[in-house]
């Protein structure tokens, strides 16, 4: 007879893996090239914020110039709400010119800064004298307007940037 032999062990191979790991979301190798592939991912809302950002300081700056708009005349919570309230301003206004107006990018613009500039003003239409609610409407209107060009994009009627 034959002595008892028992059954080889399954091999189990606990070195690498036969793949590199990768996040199941990307597939990058490292947080530098997922950076990199998600980067144009950040653009349209990186061009709100430089947008946002732009115009509450070029207007804290006009409102410091002009006598009738000078800083004292301004409320404390002024600069805040416009941080606040610029964003959704400015997102209507990009509805309004991607499915609304649909025309150039000079139309797209303006419509984007009036109905943000519209938006804004509305809240001191009470409070504030009509030369100054005028005034700041028109400084608001020549702040945004070259401002809104950034986050335009391609016009639907075009299809060009």
């Amino acid at each position: 007879m034959r002595a008892y032999a028992p059954a080889p062990a399954p091999k189990i191979s606990l070195g690498a893996p036969k793949r590199p790991w990768k996040p199941l979301w990307m597939g990058a190798t490292n947080i530098a090239q997922e950076f990199k592939q998600r980067l144009p991912e950040f653009k349209e809302a990186g061009n709100f914020l430089l947008v946002t950002g732009g115009f509450v300081a070029a207007d804290f700056i006009a409102h410091q110039l002009i006598p009738i708009t000078e800083g004292p005349k301004t409320a404390n919570f002024y600069y805040g709400d416009k941080l606040i309230w610029t964003i959704p301003g400015l997102l209507l206004g990009r509805l309004l010119s991607d499915y609304v107006i649909k025309g150039s990018n000079t139309v797209r613009a303006l419509t984007i800064s009036t109905t943000c500039t519209a938006l804004l003003q509305s809240r001191y239409l009470r409070t504030y004298p009509a030369n100054f609610n005028l005034t700041v409407f028109l400084l608001h209107e020549a702040i945004l307007f070259p401002l809104s060009f950034l986050i335009t994009g391609p016009s639907p009627a075009t299809g060009f940037y």
